[in-house]
C-alpha cells in the first residue's frame, strides 16, 4: 500500500481503505489504485477494486470510497474526475464524468451515497428555511 487513507470500518472485523498506490516514477503505467478490504484479526489483504489497462482507475492523490448497505461500493477518482458505484464483483452499476468539455474533466475529491429522506422536497425545505432565518 502506498498513500492508503480513507479507513471505514465496514463490519466488526474489517477495514475498507482506498490506497492511491502511488508510484514516485510517474512514467509507471503499471500504476493503478485500488481499493482494500483489510481484515483486522489476521491482518489480511483483499484488493476489492483494481485499475486495469481496459479500466483505468488511478488517482495519485485524494479519492474516497463508501461502501453501500446494498454491498455496492461508491468511489471518487480525484485526477480523472470521476465518480463510480460498483458491485461487489467489479461491475459498473452508474459512472459519472464531471466534464467541462470534451477532452477536459474536473477533479472530483469525494462522492457520497446521501440517506434517501434527502431528497428534493428535504433540500428544498430546507433552503426556505434558511431564507427565513435571514430575513
Amino acid at each position: 500500500m502506498l498513500r492508503q487513507h480513507d479507513p471505514d470500518f465496514i463490519d466488526g472485523n474489517h477495514i475498507a481503505v482506498f490506497d492511491n498506490n502511488t508510484r514516485f516514477n510517474t512514467n509507471d503505467n503499471a500504476a493503478y489504485s485500488r481499493i482494500l478490504r483489510i481484515a483486522v484479526p489476521s491482518n489480511t489483504v483483499e484488493e476489492i477494486y483494481k485499475g486495469s489497462p481496459t479500466e483505468a482507475f488511478y488517482t495519485a492523490t485524494l479519492g474516497k470510497q463508501q461502501w453501500l448497505a446494498n454491498g455496492n461500493i461508491l468511489f471518487s477518482n480525484n485526477e480523472k474526475g470521476e465518480a463510480k458505484e460498483i458491485t461487489r464483483d467489479g461491475e459498473t452499476v452508474w459512472h459519472f464524468a464531471n466534464l467541462i468539455n470534451a477532452s477536459h474533466t474536473a477533479a472530483i475529491q469525494e462522492v457520497a451515497r446521501l440517506p434517501e429522506f434527502m431528497n428534493k422536497a428535504w433540500f428544498n425545505e430546507l433552503a426556505n428555511n434558511c431564507q427565513e432565518a435571514n430575513k
